[in-house]
């Protein structure tokens, strides 16, 4: 004999409720009120800190931009550049919390060289996602009034073609 309720439906499955963007898998639900505490101290923490972006851009060279809150709204302080990661060590103000696959890569120099100052995310905050530029490029075209026709990539350093050109 089955005590279990049945699931109420709706279409083809469970009514699971109204879809929320901000969380689609439901992870707040499962966080426990320490866990959600820890977080929104880490959250405190890194809006208060400079945030490089380390992205690996192969070449033993790294894309680095560098951000800090203000006013709820990141704003660049470090301008977008491609750099070997020595050049990182000394534009990285301290403490920064590093983002991004170049993080990944080349944390053992960033914590030999800036020790207790380098924080790093979790790997799955490391990865370029395209939803997350969508949301960026959303954002940007909603506060700046451009026109999405207008929106052209920025290169930061010539090709191989170019270079191998000489």
């Amino acid at each position: 004999m089955n005590d279990s309720k049945p699931l109420k439906q709706s279409g083809f499955g469970p009514d699971l409720g109204p879809f929320d963007w901000a969380d689609p898998l439901r992870l707040e639900d499962q966080l426990t009120e320490d866990e959600r505490m820890l977080r929104d101290a880490a959250n405190v923490f890194a809006q208060t800190t400079l945030q490089p972006k380390v992205i690996d851009a192969y070449r033993k060279e790294v894309y680095l931009a560098g951000y800090r809150y203000e006013k709820d709204r990141l704003k660049r302080v470090i301008p977008e550049t491609v750099v070997g990661p020595e050049k990182v060590l000394a534009m990285a103000q301290c403490p920064a919390v590093f983002v991004g696959n170049g993080a990944v890569t080349y944390r053992r120099v960033l914590v030999e060289n800036l020790g207790e100052s380098a924080h790093f995310t979790q790997d799955l905050h490391n990865t370029i996602r395209a939803a997350t530029v969508a949301r960026i490029a959303l954002s940007r075209l909603e506060s700046d009034g451009c026109d999405a026709a207008d929106i052209t990539p920025v290169y930061l350093r010539k090709s191989d073609a170019e270079i191998n050109l000489g």
